[in-house]
């Protein structure tokens, strides 16, 4: 698989983006077609949201935008950060950011929305040295592939089972970047999200008060207008700023702040939340 993917990309790494999108589009569109369950569940977490979009051109919209989150992955990435759109709200926000980092320990919590990825290369780029994502661990040779891509795109990787290493950055005043949507083992919390009951990862909020780490959520979301354009957006509140002591109710309490985070994002950019996995408790 790991040298599939390095002929892949070296392949596909200068074809011009408009041409790899419609060629990625099309076969997520065969498999939006073709698949079954992860459609059908894709559809029960989209209905959730809002009851006034078209189920079937959301969901099918969302199989293009994980579509385009592979084919950047294939990128150069001069060639993505040429086509960030930032605003001085966001320009704003990300002053305090910067200002934080090296003074206090920081979380950035995201989602699978967007290109969630290029979002942890942008921060590297505006952060060298200090940005740590956290991967998931997957079959061998395509971790190996998503590691070394990260990695040249000057993130800093640490497993997701690293608890050691994450404390370590974060005691070190650094950054870690991780994904706050999604509970494949169902280990953390079941709460409401829209008003309905959700598996949620524990571990972000866990992490920040065992290490009284500031909270803030950032994504890099696509353009609606024009994919190949990406808005990065930085909230302007820092949760977990109360020095708090690590308990459950401490833990619920903040999580569920973060769950108001998301939810907002979500409703803003939903056609771009690629949630395929079970999120709902039936």
């Amino acid at each position: 698989m790991y040298f599939f993917l390095k002929f892949v990309e070296f392949i596909l790494k200068n074809i011009p983006r408009k041409l790899g999108y419609y060629i990625f589009e099309f076969f997520s569109i065969v498999l939006f077609l073709f698949s079954k369950t992860r459609k059908k569940i894709l559809k029960k977490n989209l209905s959730v949201i809002t009851q006034n979009i078209n189920i079937n051109k959301s969901a099918l919209d969302v199989y293009k935008n994980y579509s385009r989150y592979y084919f950047d992955l294939f990128t150069k990435k001069e060639k993505l950060l040429k086509n960030i759109c930032s605003d001085d709200k966001f320009e704003n926000n990300m002053a305090k950011v910067i200002n934080i980092i090296g003074k206090h320990p920081l979380i950035i919590f995201s989602m699978h929305i967007g290109n969630w990825d290029f979002g942890g290369c942008y921060l590297s780029h505006r952060i060298p040295g200090k940005i740590n994502v956290v991967v998931e661990k997957l079959s061998y040779g395509l971790y190996k592939w998503f590691r070394e891509t990260r990695e040249q795109w000057q993130m800093k990787v640490i497993d997701a089972d690293d608890i050691k290493s994450m404390i370590k950055v974060l005691r070190n005043n650094e950054c870690l970047v991780l994904l706050a949507d999604r509970d494949l083992n169902k280990k953390g919390f079941v709460l409401e999200f829209f008003g309905k009951k959700a598996y949620i990862p524990a571990g972000p909020a866990n992490l920040a008060l065992m290490t009284g780490s500031y909270l803030i959520m950032g994504a890099m979301l696509r353009d609606n207008k024009n994919p190949e354009k990406f808005i990065p957006f930085m909230d302007n509140e820092f949760l977990n700023t109360e020095k708090l002591e690590k308990t459950e109710q401490n833990t619920i309490n903040l999580t569920k702040k973060m769950i108001n985070k998301m939810e907002w994002l979500v409703s803003q950019y939903y056609q771009q939340w690629c949630m395929l996995q079970q999120f709902f408790v039936d």
